[in-house]
């Protein structure tokens, strides 16, 4: 079977990763006069300016903001999958004006939640004398791996036997100057770290607010090349012929793992994976649909939604989202 990549998205409301973080200032830069008012002020100008939704509070449904200790974001999903966003180099959290704000060095880190399941870290920056870089350690997952997309977003998955899920993500990267100028930023991963790299110039007006926007456990999409497509479908025949119903059961997973082989092993990883992430009932349903509607073309890229009411079934999507 040829495999490209495997994997599987969960994400929450906005897409915006995340799950444990630490923000790390490379180069710390002077806060100045930079007040928490004032940088709760400005991370809501600034993100109103980038056309985001701004910060409602310090919890939200699937998102909680700690108001102590280093400037952190946990977010849990419908399954009960839990992730936190630590700010590397903060403390302190305090909660003001709605928002919990920790000092980072040079910056101060306003933490919000936005919606259910999407929470922010706003990187406020008092001045600097040149390019600062802050990184953020993703943790909470046994089995997780950053990537970066093509957007220059990061998607958080979860690996197991060769089949990502994407758990969430951390949206594109932007950072906003004082008088509303976009100031050059992006995100580098390296391991669980992701580093975002903020550039501004000689013009830029302070404080620069940068936003790694966080989002996660509201969807669940597996992404499969049509060889994995086919994998799923032929253990769905097999174990249908010993008359088990598939399904999050011990019965199911036993017998897609007698199947044996690398068919075996691909719909043990998709199963397994599913209902550790998803909705057991549309785990059922992209088995039983994989196995009445292929076969699948090998080299196609196919997705299913395994939380949402419409999902359980697998359609042909963009070849990208099979890439490592």
């Amino acid at each position: 079977m040829r495999r490209w990549r495997r994997n599987a998205v969960v994400t929450t409301g906005a897409i915006v990763t995340v799950l444990g973080s630490m923000a790390v200032p490379a180069h710390a830069a002077p806060v100045g006069d930079l007040s928490d008012q004032t940088a709760v002020a400005a991370t809501q100008r600034a993100t109103s300016d980038a056309g985001q939704p701004t910060g409602t509070g310090v919890s939200s449904d699937g998102v909680s903001v700690p108001a102590s200790g280093p400037a952190r974001v946990v977010l849990t999903s419908p399954s009960g999958a839990a992730a936190t966003v630590t700010a590397q180099r903060s403390d302190g959290s305090r909660v003001v004006n709605g928002a919990a704000v920790a000092d980072a060095g040079g910056a101060k880190i306003v933490s919000q939640a936005v919606s259910p399941g999407v929470a922010q870290h706003a990187i406020t920056i008092g001045s600097a004398p040149g390019a600062s870089s802050y990184a953020f350690e993703v943790g909470g997952l046994s089995d997780q791996r950053l990537s970066l997309r093509p957007d220059g977003g990061v998607a958080l998955r979860a690996s197991q036997d060769g089949v990502d899920v994407t758990l969430g993500s951390v949206a594109t990267p932007w950072a906003i100057a004082a008088d509303g100028g976009h100031v050059t930023t992006r995100f580098e991963v390296d391991g669980s770290t992701i580093t975002q790299l903020v550039e501004p110039t000689a013009a830029t007006r302070f404080p620069v607010v940068a936003d790694p926007r966080i989002t996660f456990g509201r969807s669940v999409q597996i992404n499969l090349t049509g060889g994995e497509a086919n994998a799923v479908r032929r253990a769905a025949a097999a174990v249908l012929g010993v008359g088990v119903k598939i399904g999050c059961t011990s019965a199911a997973r036993a017998a897609v793992a007698a199947v044996g082989g690398p068919v075996g092993a691909s719909a043990s990883a998709v199963l397994s994976l599913g209902c550790k992430y998803g909705e057991a009932a549309l785990v059922s349903k992209l088995f039983d649909t994989a196995r009445a509607h292929g076969p699948y073309e090998d080299l196609q890229c196919y997705a299913g939604e395994l939380l949402a009411a419409i999902g359980g079934k697998l359609a042909p999507v963009a070849s990208e989202n099979c890439s490592a």
